[in-house]
């Protein structure tokens, strides 16, 4: 029968198969492409026809995560075009998703896309491969990255070359970002610029970077340093919240190099004191640490070498060698000084120690210190004084806390007294204040370079003058103590209430003024004498007079604020012009 055989009643069979039934994305990519393949099965057509694609939401929904696809039709579909795609927009959300899996990486979502044939259609679509899992990775930005040292700890030699350092970059997936961190010393017993180059450095990880490597430029300082290691830390750090750092930290420690003798000696003092009167100093070095094996014996030579004394002037320079080993830990020398009968500008010279080891031609500074050297006592002159010149207080203080001070940058290693006393000026002593004859205020030393002492003052209830005043001096017997601020001048001002103090107040220039009706306004200014350290108020009023408020000048009611130190107050009085000839030309108010 001719219609068994019409495609109308028997539709063609076709197999779609999508390329993939699998597609991953991510949010910043903008779209996915998805293509659909044509295997034809059954009773072929001939006619072209097309497809219907829809999207149906998983855990990614539309429009939030993409945009959804309802019957979107794709074709047509030919003999000799058997394949179409198209494109399924992806959203980025700016949002990092909550979800995680088990090792805490953002979850992916998925959505499907689903091919079936037009209604009515003379193609009938069947088949598996019909419909694809489409998955939405996150944002680039919301990935987990984790940077981190290769090492938690490095050790160099002083000797050595730059310390190679590596950072590594790990990702559960293709980093489609840059990463940028901070790289970092921090110091330890180590000095940043004598024992390493100190830096912090600010880099970027290109995309999918995996290491980093670095070089940290270690020091060789001559020194043999008060421990054989010397340690630092290196930090990374990033603003990056989804960078974590493990570990971000990692220490460095730095050997000593050859020539540093086993164990440590030192000198038993960074600073040894002597005096030319003296005539000589003792200087002793040490183990600090035992050495490291009990057979070890070697020789570290003592130097002298000028900082402001002068060898040959001031000291006796040396050169000498010090042995030390299992039975010999601590060597002293006897270092000779020189009276040179003149009296220092700053009353102190120095000059400076080295203990030095040599290794293959190889010198170190094992330790360092230094010598000073005071002056002839007859040299030593220190300077003293008051702190401050004058004080001021006020009756209800109570007292006066006064101090002096050495001005001198050195002292001799002595102690000594200076006297205090007071005598009038305006004050009386007994009445003002308690008066002071030869009170002892001290002690003075190298140690102790500031004395003060308390003065009693006496509040009398009674408004006398705005201040009165006394003086305390500073004296001593000691023929080596220069006192260069002797006195000092008490203010004890009356109290500030405001019954104790005398104010003027008035209107400034002239009490009385003319002006024309058509002048708009005039300044009128108020000052108050003398100067007050409290607040004080006056009250500025207009009063009719010829002249009415309202009609022929704006009314006054003011209140005028002097704040402690203000003098002068200025109000703006306006006049009306109200435009009528008056009987008597001129009109008055006052204030």
């Amino acid at each position: 029968h001719p219609e068994l055989f019409s495609p109308s009643s028997h539709p063609a069979s076709v197999e779609v198969g999508l390329e993939q039934q699998s597609f991953t994305t991510y949010e910043g990519a903008g779209s996915t492409e998805v293509c659909v393949r044509i295997e034809r099965g059954g009773f072929p057509t001939t006619q072209p026809f097309s497809l219907l694609v829809s999207t149906q939401d998983a855990s990614a929904t539309a429009p939030s995560d993409y945009l959804a696809l309802s019957d979107v039709i794709i074709g047509p579909f030919t003999a000799s075009n058997t394949v179409q795609c198209f494109s399924v927009t992806i959203v980025r959300d700016a949002v990092c998703e909550g979800e995680v899996d088990e090792e805490g990486y953002p979850r992916p979502e998925v959505f499907s896309a689903i091919v079936r044939s037009e209604e009515g259609s003379s193609v009938e679509v069947r088949g598996s491969s019909s419909v694809a899992t489409i998955t939405i990775e996150e944002a680039a930005e919301c990935i987990p990255v984790v940077v981190g040292f290769d090492q938690v700890s490095y050790t160099a030699r002083e000797t050595d070359e730059p310390l190679g350092v590596v950072v590594n970059v790990s990702s559960p997936v293709v980093l489609r970002r840059n990463v940028t961190i901070t790289v970092q010393t921090v110091p330890g017993t180590a000095t940043p610029n004598v024992d390493y180059l100190a830096s912090s450095l600010t880099v970027q990880l290109s995309n999918n970077q995996r290491t980093l490597p670095l070089s940290l430029l270690i020091a060789d300082d001559g020194i043999c340093d008060s421990s054989p290691r010397e340690t630092l830390q290196i930090r990374l750090s990033s603003s990056d919240p989804n960078v974590t750092l493990s570990p971000g930290v990692a220490s460095v420690t730095i050997l000593d190099s050859p020539p540093c003798v086993p164990g440590t000696v030192r000198f038993q003092q960074t600073s040894f004191v002597s005096s030319e009167e003296v005539g000589w100093a003792v200087v002793c070095a040490s183990f600090s640490s035992p050495p490291s094996s009990s057979s070890s014996s070697f020789s570290l030579t003592l130097s002298t070498y000028d900082i402001t004394a002068r060898a040959g002037e001031d000291y006796v320079s040396v050169s000498r060698d010090l042995s030390f080993g299992p039975n010999v830990t601590q060597q002293c020398q006897l270092l000779l000084l020189v009276q040179d009968s003149r009296c220092e500008a700053t009353m102190t010279e120095s000059f400076g120690l080295k203990l030095t080891s040599t290794e293959n031609g190889r010198t170190a500074i094992q330790d360092s210190a230094s010598v000073v050297i005071y002056d002839s006592p007859e040299c030593i002159t220190v300077r003293t004084g008051f702190e401050e010149v004058v004080y001021a207080l006020g009756e209800s203080s109570g007292s006066v806390v006064v101090c002096a001070e050495i001005l001198s940058p050195a002292v001799a290693e002595r102690e000594f007294f200076l006297l205090l006393s007071s005598s009038n000026r305006d004050a009386v002593a007994g009445e003002d204040y308690t008066g002071l004859q030869d009170v002892p205020l001290g002690p003075f030393s190298l140690s102790q370079r500031r004395n003060c002492l308390s003065v009693s003052v006496t509040d009398d209830g009674i408004c006398e003058e705005p201040e009165e005043s006394f003086v305390l001096s500073l004296t001593t017997d000691d023929e080596f103590i220069d006192i260069s601020r002797d006195s000092v001048t008490v203010y004890i001002e009356d109290g500030l209430e405001i019954e104790c103090v005398q104010v003027s107040c008035g209107f400034e220039g002239s009490t009385s003024y003319i002006v024309q009706e058509t002048s708009g306004e005039f300044e009128l200014c108020v000052g108050v004498y003398p100067a007050l350290r409290f607040n004080f108020t006056v009250n500025l009023t207009t009063v009719d007079g010829s002249a009415t408020s309202g009609s022929d000048y704006a009314p006054v009611s003011e209140m005028l604020e002097f704040a402690p130190g203000v003098q002068r107050h200025c109000v703006s009085i306006t006049i009306l012009n109200d435009q009528e000839c008056e009987d008597d030309p001129n009109e008055m108010f006052t204030w």
